[in-house]
């Protein structure tokens, strides 16, 4: 026997189904006096499912991190100095309401299933880039081509990724070469076009629900109720679904000294659209235990599957980024950093070789 409900209460893309635990022939009566006495446990999980699936805030804050992530390939680009070169790096950003680590740890420490709060964060674990010239275009531009994927699963956590970037640039003013040991690039402007897909999943413990009750085998027959209880004990796979577009104007100046450090500063912003939605994925087994216990001959099992729309990021997000780039013969490593007002922060580090 299998149950289907619907969660209307949170979203009607969430299908809660109840497979009923199955008894030997012809106990159908107890079948339904069971079914009839799990349906408090159930109301139960859902709440606690609820619980878990209404954050707008979480939600906004993750869209709002991948946004930021966006701008941190592009960064440094007017610094490199062949015309063709590939870098290969990991980024990350973080959006939260307050940066105080204090704070931060004891809001984690009490964390319970109804908190919502702004804290996102968005990682690309493995970025490659590609940078090149635009002669055809103008003497000046250039563009560059950004990929990043990851598939990374733990035991409780995984995070799987995808980010793809174009980038144009012009250099309107050309390097000043003040002395041997000190040049000046005065101004990089670039505008680019992103698309990222992240799922950051964990599993969460709702908790043992129990419900005991009494079953009469023959209703006003002779035989006494019974005694019987059900445990479930949910292990709910939750997972932060973002899907971010931006289009994003920076501009920024460097400086190099002795041909080997570079020093650059510089400010952008980002339009940012699209959003983080919560998928949730469960399926317990139902213990039964007292009389009916030596009845089982299938074993039930309670199922939720689906997702919750959440929210978009901040639409405009700006910021300023400064970072260094030291160059080895034809290589160079790269440390860009980035701050958004709106209490944000991303930063990274890259490895490229000029051609």
């Amino acid at each position: 026997m299998v149950l289907l409900l619907f969660c209307q209460r949170i979203s009607a893309e969430i299908a809660v189904s109840l497979e009923m635990p199955e008894l030997g022939e012809g106990m159908g009566r107890l079948e339904a006096l069971l079914a009839e006495n799990i349906a408090p446990a159930m109301a139960e999980i859902d709440a606690s499912v609820a619980d878990l699936l209404e954050k707008p805030k979480l939600t906004g804050a993750f869209s709002t991190a991948a946004g930021l992530s966006s701008s941190l390939p592009l960064q440094g680009n007017g610094m490199v100095s062949s015309e063709y070169s590939l870098s290969l790096g990991s980024y990350a950003s973080l959006y939260s309401y307050t940066f105080d680590t204090d704070a931060l740890e004891e809001r984690f420490s009490q964390l319970s299933e109804e908190d919502d709060f702004e804290f996102g964060v968005n990682i690309h674990l493995v970025n490659a880039g590609f940078f090149f010239p635009l002669k055809k275009l103008h003497p000046c531009s250039s563009g560059f081509v950004s990929l990043a994927y990851s598939d990374l699963s733990g035991e409780e956590v995984f995070i799987r990724s995808f980010f793809i970037q174009t980038a144009l640039g012009h250099m309107p003013f050309r390097e000043k070469k003040l002395n041997r040991s000190f040049k000046w690039s005065p101004l990089y402007g670039q505008i680019a076009v992103s698309y990222s897909s992240s799922r950051l999943g964990t599993e969460f413990e709702t908790g043992v629900i129990e419900e005991e009750f009494e079953l009469d085998p023959d209703g006003n027959g002779p035989l006494i109720a019974q005694d019987v209880s059900i445990e479930i004990d949910p292990l709910v796979k939750l997972g932060l679904e973002s899907r971010i577009g931006t289009l994003t104007a920076a501009f920024s100046s460097g400086i190099t000294l002795l041909d080997f450090l570079h020093c650059y500063i510089g400010a952008g912003i980002s339009t940012a659209f699209g959003r983080t939605d919560i998928a949730v994925d469960s399926s317990d087994e139902i213990t039964v235990m007292g009389y009916l216990s030596g009845l089982i001959e299938k074993e039930g099992r309670f199922i939720i599957s689906g997702s919750v729309e959440g929210s978009a990021p901040v639409v405009l997000l700006p910021y300023f980024f400064t970072g260094l780039q030291l160059d080895i013969s034809s290589l160079f490593l790269r440390i860009p950093f980035q701050y958004n007002p709106e209490t944000g922060i991303s930063g990274g580090i890259s490895m490229g070789v000029s051609l």
